[in-house]
């Protein structure tokens, strides 16, 4: 759509009437390409604007996870509460995202409320009838106690309880319970200090306060000379049980004794130890021979020795199989022993030339020296090598060198027929090696290794 370069009148308020029909803005929304691609990707910018927002709130999530040094797989809703919190970017979402409280902290101030707020109802009594005050410290129960004086009886109220009798006076105690029902109070009569207990229909009687006043007045006169003949019967069986204990032991003692007397010639078994009229003294060693075995003692340690020397020779059958069994799957097989000696023909290598062949896997030089070569190598002084060895020792033949093309330095082959002495070179760092294989400069340590070998016939090198 070409761009309008006319020139517009500004108008100072905007109004309704200046807006475009629809139509209008359909025709221009198809006319214009760039226009429709917006319309037709405004949900997708929508989609990616949401999914970055919210991939930055988790983000700000995660930081306040590694503020609080807690490390969580998973984000919580405080995690995201205190970012909104925290950042001012993210401000408008403080109404939807709020900081709240744990629960532990609101089982913490449900409880701090609750402590303050604890009203005590009126009446209210626990299981055991004591009275919770305000302060959370139970009241013991009150107990109304009827004294008599001979003339009459008198009620009290006290905390206690219980209360006894302190004296051999005729003084008798009542004690009603204010905690239970005012239909079923507990009286408790308690009778002057005494050894005897009381009977147990007298313990525990559940009576109004007239009833139980009555019942005081009447039994204790009728009380008192049955538990003072009592307390005489109990003192006066204690006595003579005591004086028969003794007697009663010794029966006891001696009808054990006899009892193990009648049960020993009974017995099938008849120990040595025993005491018999012919040893009465239990300190001699008694004697075992009839218990003892009817055999000579060489024929039980011929047995023996038998037995040690099969079990021995069984031992050593069985040792030699593992042990052979053991080396024969770690020998080497047939395939590997058919490559462990390598046969070469001399007769197709000319003199001064060098042949490398494989063996174990590894290169091996043979050369085939000429008459100023052997010369050579034996002229050289020994005492300057830095690996001292004699040419003589080196090879079987003066006209045939047989060693391995490894450096003794690192492992590289070396180049035959290059280096300052005429023999071996190694390109890695530089070792040369004369025309007998030994080591005369670079950093080797040590000549060119020699293997095993063998000339069976005149034309014929055998390796390994």
């Amino acid at each position: 759509m070409p761009p309008n370069n006319g020139a517009s009148t500004p108008s100072d308020e905007i109004t309704g009437q200046s807006a475009l029909p629809l139509s209008r803005v359909k025709k221009i929304v198809q006319l214009d390409d760039d226009i429709t691609q917006c319309s037709h990707n405004a949900t997708f910018a929508i989609a990616i604007a949401t999914e970055m927002f919210i991939k930055y709130l988790a983000e700000q999530g995660h930081n306040v996870v590694k503020s609080e040094r807690k490390p969580r797989k998973t984000l919580q809703y405080k995690d995201l509460a205190t970012a909104v919190s925290r950042i001012d970017n993210l401000e408008f979402l403080s109404d939807v995202i709020p900081k709240t409280t744990t629960y532990k902290q609101f089982k913490e101030k449900k409880a701090k409320e609750a402590a303050k707020n604890a009203v005590v109802e009126k009446g209210q009594r626990t299981l055991n009838g004591t009275k919770p005050t305000e302060n959370g410290v139970e009241r013991p129960r009150d107990i109304s106690i009827l004294q008599s004086d001979g003339d009459g009886y008198n009620e009290t109220t006290a905390s206690q309880p219980r209360m006894t009798s302190h004296g051999p006076g005729s003084l008798s105690t009542l004690m009603v319970d204010r905690t239970v029902d005012d239909q079923s109070r507990r009286l408790r009569l308690q009778p002057p200090t005494s050894k005897i207990l009381p009977p147990p229909s007298t313990s525990d009687v559940r009576l109004s306060p007239r009833l139980a006043i009555l019942v005081n007045c009447i039994s204790f006169p009728l009380y008192s000379p049955a538990m003072s003949l009592a307390s005489a019967s109990s003192a006066l069986l204690r006595t003579c049980a005591r004086q028969q204990l003794p007697v009663a032991r010794a029966a006891v003692s001696a009808s054990q004794q006899r009892g193990v007397a009648d049960a020993a010639p009974k017995s099938s078994f008849d120990s040595p130890f025993g005491r018999t009229h012919e040893h009465s003294d239990t300190t001699k060693i008694p004697n075992f021979s009839k218990y003892a075995s009817k055999r000579s003692p060489t024929t039980n340690k011929v047995f023996s020795y038998f037995m040690a020397g099969s079990m021995g020779l069984v031992s050593a059958v069985g040792a030699k199989a593992t042990v052979q069994d053991f080396l024969v799957n770690m020998s080497a097989s047939a395939d590997v022993l058919a490559q462990a000696k390598v046969e070469v023909a001399l007769g197709s290598i000319p003199e001064g030339k060098n042949v490398i062949i494989k063996w174990r896997g590894k290169p091996v030089f043979i050369r085939h020296r000429t008459a100023d070569e052997i010369k050579e190598a034996e002229e050289i002084d020994v005492s300057t090598l830095r690996d001292p060895q004699p040419d003589s020792d080196r090879v079987q033949k003066p006209e045939w060198l047989v060693m391995l093309g490894v450096c003794t330095h690192l492992g590289c082959v070396p180049i035959g027929e290059a280096g300052d002495f005429g023999g071996w070179f190694c390109p890695c760092h530089g070792s040369h090696y004369d025309i007998s294989g030994r080591i005369r400069k670079g950093p080797a340590p040590l000549n060119l290794e020699v293997p095993q070998y063998s000339f069976p016939e005149e034309e014929t090198l055998v390796i390994g």
